[in-house]
């Protein structure tokens, strides 16, 4: 019984640590400046919640906003964000999506409330430039619904790996120790796909 309590006090603490998946502003800052690239970092209210975001590049370019999967944050596409080939022709922005990272951590949204706040930030960034959406994972399903909410802003979307129909989606055995055990009491909510309507 000591066994199983200590793997499932490992366990809570690795998902927490694991649903973070971020670094500070200034640490992320710090990184980008000893590449010789200027790192923005904005945090901004959408409806009364928090967003937070980092671009680089310059402002009067298009503009392609990436979009992470869960659990993970904005520096899941850090090295995108450095690249600078994309730098010459892009302004970049990575936004760490309602519920994850540094945008109110542990208030995970349904997908249309996601693509509702998002879609508010869209008109933050609105430079009279083309401006993409491209999202990994559950990013996938989420630039589907900014685009459609949204569709005079979004010139096109990119869907990397994306997860556009759970219920054809091969679940994993490990998915059934949420499902069929207490442990369920810890999942991260409901699927927020179950539900989406666009």
């Amino acid at each position: 019984m000591i066994y199983v309590l200590l793997i499932l006090i490992t366990w809570i603490v690795f998902a927490q640590t694991g649903m973070r998946r971020t670094m500070s502003d200034k640490k992320a800052i710090k990184e980008f400046s000893k590449a010789g690239l200027m790192l923005h970092a904005h945090s901004i209210q959408v409806k009364n919640h928090p967003l937070h975001y980092v671009s680089t590049g310059t402002g009067d370019l298009p503009t392609i906003v990436f979009l992470h999967g869960s659990p993970r944050s904005w520096t899941y596409f850090k090295n995108y964000l450095k690249d600078k080939e994309l730098l010459q022709h892009y302004r970049l922005v990575s936004v760490d999506r309602p519920g994850y990272g540094k945008s109110g951590f542990g208030n995970v949204l349904h997908l249309r409330k996601q693509a509702e706040l998002i879609g508010g930030l869209l008109d933050t960034l609105n430079n009279n430039q083309p401006l993409y959406l491209a999202g990994h994972s559950m990013g996938g399903p989420l630039v589907i619904a900014i685009a459609a909410l949204k569709p005079a802003s979004v010139s096109g979307i990119v869907i990397i790996a994306g997860t556009l129909n759970p219920d054809e989606e091969k679940q994993g055995n490990w998915r059934k120790i949420f499902i069929k055990t207490p442990l369920k009491c810890l999942a991260h909510g409901n699927h927020p796909m179950k539900s989406l309507t666009i």
